[in-house]
């Protein structure tokens, strides 16, 4: 499967923020099916890392018991997550190096 066609994938790299769905149900983007028939997933957070200004990959964070109702803090931990990949970035990339500061 080309993860990059899927609609969630499509919408993150789009809007470039986190997705919050807590009922893929009645969730928008529609969730790929193989999410809720392989892996089980009824809800879920992705979170686009950008790099250079281009989506080079995401974080998730699926719950797979039922709908869920991320709160704040939920989402706050996986912006932080984001954060960290890019910064990790940075202190590998030769370009960036210099600028690097402390960790978020």
């Amino acid at each position: 499967m080309d993860q990059r066609q899927v609609s969630m994938v499509k919408w993150i790299e789009r809007e470039r923020r986190v997705l919050v769905q807590n009922d893929f149900a009645n969730a928008d983007p529609v969730p790929s099916p193989a999410l809720t028939e392989i892996y089980g997933e009824k809800s879920q957070m992705l979170d686009p890392i950008i790099w250079k200004d281009h989506m080079i990959g995401r974080v998730s964070v699926y719950y797979t018991e039922g709908p869920r109702e991320w709160r704040g803090k939920d989402i706050e931990s996986l912006d932080k997550a984001v954060s960290l990949v890019r910064w990790e970035l940075r202190t590998i990339d030769p370009g960036t190096r210099n600028s690097v500061g402390e960790p978020p």
